[in-house]
């Protein structure tokens, strides 16, 4: 380039140097190197764990049971991706009808030798305005938008089983807790006793420490919330009322039924969709030439009637002479067949599953109960020395301590059927 382009260059209205501005701003981001940006996140995301407080400097927030549910249904990470799902899909079903409205084009075009680029005018730019009507794949509209449909009903059931699992292990966080304070109330009875014979004691305060910060983090967590250390008052929780879990575990619950059902919809979906390859496609056009053009400062348009509007009408078939669309269907229909019969194989394990969780929750009910009266009869009785005092203390400790152990086992039986029948309560 010569002393002259370069000059004619420097003398370039200011817009035009507004856009090389731009556009140098964009290719200086797009050549920063990975190794920077994600240098830079990391120290964006150090400096945010470095200001916050630790656990044990959060202040202490105590809240109802009902409260804790609804705060975390709305806070919850999980259930605002389960939420956005939701969106999606119901995005996609309005996308069918959005796409059938006409777009419109703005185009702008500048032709000028290089030479002169310092002398660019109004002139030399052209500007086009036309309007587009499209209706893609008419004959695919109805499974298009059935197939959306379909996907909101399986995000909204998704959903159901997300909430429930959210208050499943609400409930099992502050059940683990409560039995935490009771093994460890029970081992520091028994450490007073061991410091008083032999001058020792256990480290059952770092357990209980330890025990008890991690359920704090795992409810921080459930909850969705940092700013505070969270306690759930267990006086709040409503009583559980197995007798009802046991008259629903006749049968396996609508929710899950339902989650079933969707895959062996998905399957047939796929099935029609590769059906629907054999009929004819229909695309449908209407277009305009320009509403407005600027051209070399010359105006034109176009007024709208019938005239001015254009349609142009596409029916294709496309003929499976390679057979491929009919390999696609019967490996399609072959493999909806094998998930019908595992789907149903699934469902009958899993009524199986249940019938498991009610009978060892009733035999641990029925173990527990026989544990507390032989506890009880231990300490009623009137030891005739001080050996059998000692003796029938650290028997009842022990039998404690197996009871405590193998609750925490069962709190993973009674999460398992709040989440499969919901939180059912008296």
């Amino acid at each position: 380039m010569n002393c002259m382009n370069v000059l004619n260059l420097l003398n370039m209205p200011s817009g035009f140097w507004r856009i090389v501005a731009a556009g140098g701003m964009m290719l200086a981001v797009t050549s920063c190197s990975v190794e920077k940006m994600v240098q830079k996140r990391v120290e964006a995301l150090s400096a945010e764990v470095e200001r916050q407080p630790d656990l044990d400097q959060l202040p202490v927030r105590k809240v109802s049971w009902n409260d804790a549910v609804a705060f975390a249904l709305k806070n919850n990470l999980e259930i605002k991706q389960g939420q956005l799902s939701i969106d999606d899909a119901e995005r996609r079903v309005r996308r069918v009808y959005m796409d059938m409205i006409p777009g419109v084009n703005l185009d702008a075009l500048m032709t000028k030798d290089i030479g002169n680029l310092g002398s660019v005018s109004s002139d030399d730019i052209g500007f086009h305005t036309n309007i587009l009507f499209n209706l893609p794949s008419l004959t695919q509209i109805p499974i298009t938008y059935y197939t959306a449909k379909a996907s909101v009903f399986r995000a909204n059931k998704s959903m159901e089983m997300k909430k429930r699992e959210l208050i499943s292990k609400l409930y099992k966080n502050v059940r683990s807790l409560e039995i935490a304070r009771a093994r460890y109330e029970l081992s520091k009875q028994e450490s007073d006793i061991k410091e008083r014979s032999d001058g020792t004691v256990s480290n059952v305060d770092y357990e209980w420490c330890e025990k008890s910060r991690t359920l704090a983090m795992e409810l921080i967590s459930l909850m969705g919330d940092t700013h505070y250390r969270w306690q759930i008052d267990e006086k709040t929780v409503p009583k559980v009322s197995w007798d009802r879990y046991k008259a629903a575990s006749g049968k396996l619950d609508h929710l899950v039924l339902a989650m079933m059902a969707m895959e062996l919809e998905a399957s047939r979906l796929n099935v029609l969709g590769i059906k629907m390859r054999y009929f004819p496609e229909l695309n449908v056009n209407f277009y305009s030439p320009s509403l407005f053009t600027n051209t070399g400062g010359t105006y034109g348009g176009f007024f709208a009637d019938s005239g001015d509007m254009y349609v142009n009408m596409n029916l294709s078939l496309q003929l499976d002479t390679k057979l491929s669309v009919w390999d696609n269907l019967q490996s399609a229909k072959a493999s909806h067949a094998i998930l019908e019969k595992e789907v149903f194989m699934r469902a009958l394990e899993r009524k199986d599953k249940v019938k498991k969780l009610m009978k060892s929750r009733e035999d641990f009910e029925a173990w527990a109960s026989y544990i507390k009266k032989r506890a009880a009869f231990l300490d009623a009785t009137q030891p005739l020395s001080v050996e059998e005092y000692k003796n029938n203390q650290q028997e009842v400790s022990k039998m404690y301590r197996d009871l405590y152990s193998n609750r925490e086992k069962n709190l993973q039986t009674e999460a398992a059927l709040i989440m499969e029948y919901g939180f059912l309560t008296y």
